[in-house]
């Protein structure tokens, strides 16, 4: 409630400012005097924030975030924000891309591209065909601007809700920060739905003849958990993944750990580079801190037939 009487004060006093402009508009030295306030407030504000992501501002045009080189369309997405006192990775692909040290043409598929900011950097810095899915119209609508914006032609969009199942019609509930999908008949008051088809994630690869994964990302949110399946059954052709480990419940996502374990090993990031992470180590985590109400964290898994000389080489 503060922050919204804050942004409602700051918004009246920046119009204000803005009808006095117009209203004095053929007095040139009024109108460069608050031209000049208005900036100088803006860089002001961006200090203060200690806001690290470049900006830039062009008349008429959306406001474009540069994150480490791939261009961004500003909208909603509250989120982005978080990642901003970094000064080095505003991509959260930038910490990945390290390990991308093989040149050879990769596959990558990204469930859960919301506005394109993974796919695009992998689609515009390495030789790569990237599938990306997403599930929201809002996002899908951010995510093909950005990608015409970036002027990329190896990424491929598709609008599907990944699921445990093919062929349901599941109810998108969109949000700024958080896209959940529910089954047909949970509607969200005073939230906007929109129905979308599901697919999983076997039938998505086989639907796309891919007969290998160099890299697979899975931000899903409550669907994290339900491509757990898939991923066991499509291991062999998977070389490594970051899957997000949140939004279900603790034991189930132990389970599935200590069966994939057999076939990956697990990395956390630490200080930006990835860290090897014992088994029981991981399940400590989970039950400490995943449920179906928290997004959890990022786990990067590697296929332990694809080592080369010891080293994680994507």
């Amino acid at each position: 409630m503060f922050l919204k009487l804050i942004h409602s004060i700051v918004h009246k006093l920046y119009k204000l400012s803005i009808k006095n402009l117009i209203v004095r508009k053929k007095d040139k030295y009024i109108k460069a005097f608050i031209l000049n306030k208005l900036l100088r407030l803006n860089m002001e504000t961006l200090d203060i924030l200690d806001y690290k992501i470049p900006i830039t501002f062009t008349k008429n045009k959306p406001v474009i975030f540069n994150l480490n080189g791939i261009k961004i369309i500003n909208s909603n997405l509250h989120r982005r924000h978080l990642k901003n006192f970094d000064p080095t990775f505003h991509n959260e692909a930038k910490k990945i891309s390290k390990y991308f040290k093989d040149s050879s043409e990769k596959i990558i598929i990204d469930l859960g591209a919301n506005e394109g900011e993974i796919s695009i950097f992998f689609a515009k810095k390495f030789n790569c065909n990237v599938f990306a899915v997403e599930c929201a119209e809002k996002n899908l609508h951010f995510l093909n601007k950005n990608i015409k914006l970036n002027n990329v032609k190896n990424i491929q969009v598709f609008k599907y809700a990944i699921s445990d199942k093919n062929d349901l019609i599941l109810n998108v509930n969109f949000k700024s920060n958080e896209t959940q999908v529910l089954k047909k008949n949970e509607l969200v008051s005073s939230s906007e739905n929109e129905l979308v088809k599901s697919i999983t994630l076997s039938n998505f690869i086989k639907s796309q003849n891919i007969n290998f994964i160099d890299f697979l990302k899975i931000d899903i949110e409550n669907s994290n958990y339900l491509v757990s399946d898939c991923i066991f059954k499509n291991s062999r052709i998977i070389k490594s993944l970051i899957w997000e480990i949140g939004f279900y419940d603790s034991e189930n996502f132990k389970l599935v750990i200590s069966k994939l374990s057999k076939i990956f090993d697990f990395y956390l990031f630490n200080n930006n580079d990835l860290s090897k992470i014992s088994v029981d180590e991981i399940l400590l985590k989970i039950q400490k801190g995943v449920n179906v109400n928290s997004s959890g964290f990022d786990l990067f898994m590697f296929n332990k037939d694809h080592y080369e000389n010891g080293d994680i080489i994507i």
